[in-house]
């Protein structure tokens, strides 16, 4: 059994496996995703004797951190056969991604746990809760207020507005384009729901899962830092910083090292690896540690806008 990234021709070729584990999931909704999603997610598989029995799905978005575009993984559809689990495979698959998602050069993985247990012992972290608004919940709209079905045609212009409004409110953010409607039209229509724009003042200012029947009010996400250097450079600190710190990360090996970190208040830390350990005062911190302290302190719940988007 080998680990090996899918050529994109090749991921249509995890469709079984996906079906059987994820059977809750309608034939028209994993239609949708085996048409349009496989076309630019990334899938790493371990196989058996040419059959494919363990997955990870990584699909591509941008986030915006403090101002700053960045690429970003969402991971999904992570799945063993059953008569394989309890061997490994899961974790041996997660170390390949995480050490394969730093050397692409992103600097955090995101996802939506179905447990939270699954993922903190690989350092993942609860970093934000979100909770949906649907359009059969909402109050009568007022004057200068109406609804609409979003049209394919509005895309483009939802998502300059969407992300103006989510820059002015969020420091952490996935950033939106036209596709990004698009898809969300066609994986609502998918389950027979809809999408409804919100006017107010003839401008629209916001999208609504209009659902019959939802199946999720709230969710939880889980961050993983990949890349501390480069994830620590883009934060501004609330207080004066200037210290030596030594990395711990069990599963990405090349994240362990002496690290000093400077910042005057308000500034993005300046983050230089340190060559020659010879500093008597060094504070040791676990990767985990060290995204908990950076999110508790720095990036708050209040101020990360993650979706549960396929």
């Amino acid at each position: 059994m080998e680990i090996r990234k899918l050529d994109k021709k090749d991921n249509i070729k995890t469709r079984p496996l996906y079906e059987e584990v994820f059977a809750e999931d309608s034939k028209s909704f994993v239609d949708y995703y085996y048409t349009e999603k496989i076309k630019d997610n990334d899938i790493y598989v371990i196989e058996d004797q040419g059959k494919i029995i363990s997955m990870i799905h990584l699909n591509p978005y941008e986030m915006v951190l403090f101002g700053n575009k960045l690429p970003i993984h969402y991971i999904v559809a992570v799945a063993t056969k059953k008569e394989y689990r309890g061997q490994g495979l899961m974790k041996s698959l997660l170390i390949r991604v995480l050490n394969d998602l730093k050397k692409a050069g992103e600097v955090i993985t995101y996802l939506m746990p179905v447990a939270e247990a699954i993922y903190a012992p690989y350092d993942f972290y609860t970093v934000n809760e979100k909770k949906w608004v649907y359009f059969k919940d909402l109050e009568a709209p007022k004057k200068d207020e109406s609804y609409h079905l979003l049209k394919e045609e509005e895309c483009q212009t939802l998502a300059r507005r969407m992300n103006d409004k989510l820059a002015a409110t969020y420091d952490l953010y996935i950033y939106r384009d036209e596709v990004y409607y698009q898809r969300l039209l066609k994986e609502y229509a998918s389950e027979n729901a809809s999408l409804m724009v919100k006017i107010k003042a003839e401008n629209l200012v916001d999208v609504i899962p209009d659902v019959v029947e939802p199946d999720m009010y709230q969710a939880k996400f889980m961050v993983r830092i990949l890349d501390p250097e480069k994830f620590l450079s883009l934060i501004p600190v609330k207080e004066k910083l200037n210290a030596v710190i030594t990395i711990k990360d069990n599963f990405i090996e090349d994240n362990n090292r002496w690290y000093h970190i400077a910042a005057n208040k308000g500034e993005r830390v300046l983050v230089k690896p340190v060559i020659n350990n010879v500093i008597s005062e060094v504070e040791k911190i676990s990767i985990l540690e060290l995204t908990k302290k950076v999110f508790d302190e720095c990036i708050p719940s209040n101020k990360i806008r993650f979706d549960e988007v396929v």
